[in-house]
């Protein structure tokens, strides 16, 4: 017989990607991070498993206390088991149409940080030009 490993009581209860009659449709990325936080998962692992920051995966984790009206790990473990009655409840997969949204958030969210980006870059431009008519000698630029 092959010995499993040991897990703590009530994260070895909970699996996230098992099926159950109850079903939580939710963005992409909080099941995944959901999914971690289940297994036990530290912020910072799940943001290395996932290649994103680690304040990112705390905002992850904000929203999933907001969604499941928790303040702690431990509630939102206990609401997820109790939920299920200690069987997990499935996590929906996420439809065509939601990840199709999100990538047109996330496409549109970069599309302004890159105009923000060449802003910002045209007020340094405009601002060294400043610099440059300021200057009535040498003594004002750098390496003089």
């Amino acid at each position: 017989m092959q010995q499993s490993e040991p897990a703590s009581p009530l994260a070895g209860t909970c699996d996230a990607s098992s099926s159950a009659a109850s079903t939580i449709a939710l963005p992409p990325r909080e099941r995944q991070t959901l999914t971690m936080l289940l297994r036990g998962l530290p912020e910072k692992r799940i943001a290395a498993a996932l290649s994103i920051s680690r304040h990112t995966v705390h905002v992850y984790v904000r929203q999933l206390y907001r969604r499941f009206n928790v303040g702690s790990r431990g509630e939102l473990l206990a609401r997820w088991i109790s939920a299920s009655q200690g069987a997990a409840p499935a996590l929906a997969e996420p439809s065509l149409d939601d990840l199709i949204r999100e990538r047109n958030d996330l496409a549109a969210r970069l599309a302004d940080l890159d105009q923000r980006v060449a802003a910002k870059r045209e007020d340094v431009r405009r601002f060294q030009r400043m610099l440059d008519l300021r200057a009535p000698d040498d003594e004002l630029r750098p390496g003089a």
